[in-house]
């Protein structure tokens, strides 16, 4: 029997956890229906698939959970949830099991090649978890989002450029003589 994913109905978002934990193709029904759902109910769906984020195991259908939970609880950010998606990224990235860590970097990962608009947000995410320590997580995330901010700084000329006149050459090279 197939089971298919309907989101016109109103499932609760243990049911969905349930399902995401069953049937793979559900995952990814779920995953891309609630990439656009309403955010309302994204706190209770956090909450729910943290537990998945977190499966224990190294088959490929827990990599696959994992990968799939951690995609549709990065995919629910918004500035209201931010806070639950960072303890959720957290928690895996603390987690004993090496399979559930390297799945937590690589959803930090993802949420850091997001399009431009989810940059400043990915940069707070990240540095939230710097500020926890994890920072082996985050470089690669914020070496992703500076990259960003680097080349949308070109695009629009606002690149900050040292040269002679520059007041950081001036205080820290004293070496080059008087550069006024």
């Amino acid at each position: 029997m197939i089971v298919r994913f309907d989101p016109s109905l109103s499932y609760s978002s243990a049911f969905v956890a349930m399902l995401c934990d069953t049937d793979a193709n559900i995952r990814h029904e779920v995953a891309d229906v609630l990439k656009g759902a309403n955010r309302a109910r994204a706190p209770a769906l956090i909450v729910e698939l943290g537990s998945l984020c977190q499966r224990p195991g190294s088959s490929k259908m827990d990599v696959s959970i994992r990968t799939q939970a951690l995609q549709i609880v990065t995919s629910l950010a918004s500035d209201r949830v931010s806070e639950q998606v960072v303890n959720v990224l957290k928690s895996c990235t603390e987690d004993p099991n090496p399979e559930v860590r390297h799945s937590a970097i690589q959803a930090c990962q993802a949420l850091a090649s997001r399009d431009s608009n989810f940059s400043e947000q990915t940069m707070s995410l990240a540095m939230q978890l710097l500020d926890d320590g994890v920072w082996y997580v985050c470089l690669e995330a914020v070496r992703v989002v500076s990259q960003w901010m680097k080349e949308k700084s070109i695009k629009e000329d606002n690149l900050v450029r040292l040269g002679a006149n520059s007041p950081v050459v001036k205080v820290n090279a004293p070496f080059l003589g008087s550069v006024s």
